[in-house]
């Protein structure tokens, strides 16, 4: 059972409900892609990833070689996760209380969770460190009106400018990015490498 803060997570138990289709189908492009980039970027071992904002743990799936951490701030999609990975490495709580306790990572991941963060370069600043390669995947745009107005809705414009803030501080910081691909039309994925400290 993963430790989790009393009282952090109650308002991301009400919105976890809505999570449920995040190993459906529609998504397997976004986890394949980023699992591709995590095998790419970190090949060598100890292998280990840590998914910021990991919701219910389904990016394990795709990369069940690696020791697997996640961080999450509803109870009940990091008591998922950490059934799904059979690990109790999940932390419940905001990302920004995390403590790595000097533990580094192959990769840190943020998969459609900056842009629900009051400042997106400060939590992505915090993480740097932990890892020579961070991967950002941002939801840019629904496939049909459909999917937009059946889903929990947020909005692109804003995720777009979440990303380019990410971007723009890569740049001004000394990031190397190394890939930035659309995915299915819908996410831009982008690995990173922070400048070596």
């Amino acid at each position: 059972m993963p430790y989790c803060k009393t009282g952090v997570s109650e308002h991301w138990n009400d919105e976890s409900g809505d999570w449920g289709d995040l190993d459906g189908p529609l998504q397997v492009p976004r986890y394949r892609t980023i699992a591709r980039l995590v095998a790419s970027f970190c090949p060598g071992w100890p292998r280990s990833i840590l998914d910021v904002g990991c919701g219910e743990g389904v990016l394990r799936d795709y990369l069940p070689e690696y020791d697997y951490f996640g961080i999450e701030p509803s109870r009940i999609a990091a008591q998922t996760a950490s059934a799904r990975s059979g690990q109790d490495h999940i932390f419940c709580g905001v990302a920004a209380e995390f403590a790595p306790n000097g533990r580094t990572f192959s990769a840190v991941v943020f998969n459609e969770m900056l842009y629900y963060t009051p400042d997106p370069v400060a939590i992505l600043s915090q993480f740097a460190p932990l890892a020579p390669v961070v991967i950002v995947s941002i939801f840019q745009r629904p496939v049909s009106l459909k999917e937009w107005f059946g889903h929990r809705v947020h909005s692109s414009m804003n995720n777009v400018r979440c990303m380019q803030l990410i971007l723009q501080f890569a740049a001004t910081n000394g990031w190397r990015v190394e890939s930035d691909e659309l995915v299915d039309n819908r996410w831009r994925i982008v690995a990173m490498r922070p400048p070596v400290i």
